[in-house]
């Protein structure tokens, strides 16, 4: 004899603790006055050991708060650092996943010297930093060198940074903020329009 099962047709979720979503809302970019604490360099922990220079903040608008604007080297140029002015940075790698050349032009130098370090060298020349009273090393053979000049020229310099949303695939950390940019600290004053779309922090105390 052949006995029938009842079949059950499941219409529902098969997550049984499923409850109705809520969406994460947005962090709001914000901005803070700043001083510089040092200039550091750190290999990051993979295949390629990444260097980043480490620029480290301490607001002064949340004195609790220490931050860092991240620029990454490109490993290239790294190896050829101790050619100065004669290395062609337009021999650097530029193909998908190796993006060397951007990398470059973006954080360490540029023709229109926008790159993250030529800005802060002006920022810090605008403050009234001397290379030479401060003993730089003129031709650095290395990038720890290369940092080391800059940690010189640029410990205690007072600036403005602006973080945004870290954004990528993680949401654990898409929503934190992050540096993304550092300013002079007379931006605030000389162009005021520049932090419309921020959360100034020295507004709030």
């Amino acid at each position: 004899m052949v006995t029938q099962t009842d079949e059950v047709e499941v219409t529902g979720t098969d997550d049984f603790f499923d409850t109705p979503a809520i969406e994460v809302p947005k962090t709001p970019p914000d901005a803070h006055r700043a001083t510089i604490t040092a200039v550091t360099l750190k290999r990051l922990n993979n295949d390629k050991e990444t260097a980043v220079i480490v620029v480290s903040l301490v607001s002064r608008d949340v004195p609790t708060l220490e931050t860092s604007l991240d620029v990454f080297v490109p490993k290239v140029w790294e190896e050829n650092i101790g050619l100065g002015g004669a290395f062609d940075a337009a021999t650097l790698p530029e193909e998908e996943g190796n993006k060397q050349q951007t990398s470059y032009r973006m954080g360490i130098g540029n023709s229109e010297r926008t790159a993250t370090m030529q800005r802060l060298y002006k920022i810090a020349r605008d403050a009234g930093k001397d290379p030479i009273e401060l003993g730089l090393d003129r031709k650095p053979q290395s990038l720890e060198a290369y940092v080391e000049n800059y940690n010189k020229l640029l410990q205690g310099i007072d600036v403005i940074f602006l973080r945004r949303e870290r954004g990528g695939d993680d949401p654990a950390f898409s929503h934190q903020l992050q540096v993304r940019d550092v300013l002079s600290a007379t931006e605030a004053e000389t162009n005021p329009k520049r932090f419309r779309k921020y959360q100034c922090a020295w507004q709030e105390q």
